[in-house]
């Protein structure tokens, strides 16, 4: 099977909440050495609840090992992966090591947003000019 039709199978399974087959069928495509394209990245991201933030990081891993950390659409799907299992941290650093040039407005929406909600009562939230 061709890399386009993987992609579009991940990508129509989360899009039809077919969660499971697109968990397992991700790391088969990567298993057979099929090329991932940003779209199979970010719908598999998308699916990475608190629960499932330990494969989150091993595809995060993977986005970075085959050079997508440069698309806004992955940037903006790991940002919120992260800020929704609370990993604040782990957040930033995703924004701070992506060149400048590949935020867009959606990036500092995601980012701002997030940060916002991420503080806990009592405490200032985290926002530094960029």
């Amino acid at each position: 099977m061709i890399p386009a039709m993987w992609n579009a199978i991940i990508t129509g399974c989360v899009e039809n909440k077919y969660t499971k087959i697109a968990l397992n069928l991700f790391p088969e495509m990567h298993q057979l050495g099929v090329r991932h394209y940003e779209y199979a990245f970010t719908s598999v991201l998308s699916l990475c609840s608190p629960e499932l933030l330990d494969f989150g990081r091993e595809v995060h891993t993977l986005v970075i090992k085959t050079g997508l950390l440069v698309r806004a659409s992955v940037i903006n799907v790991l940002l919120t992966m992260y800020f929704n299992s609370g990993k604040v941290p782990n957040a930033y650093e995703v924004f701070e090591e992506v060149e400048s040039t590949v935020h867009d407005d959606i990036t500092f929406n995601v980012k701002i947003a997030d940060l916002a909600k991420s503080h806990l009562p009592g405490q200032k939230g985290i926002c530094r000019s960029t």
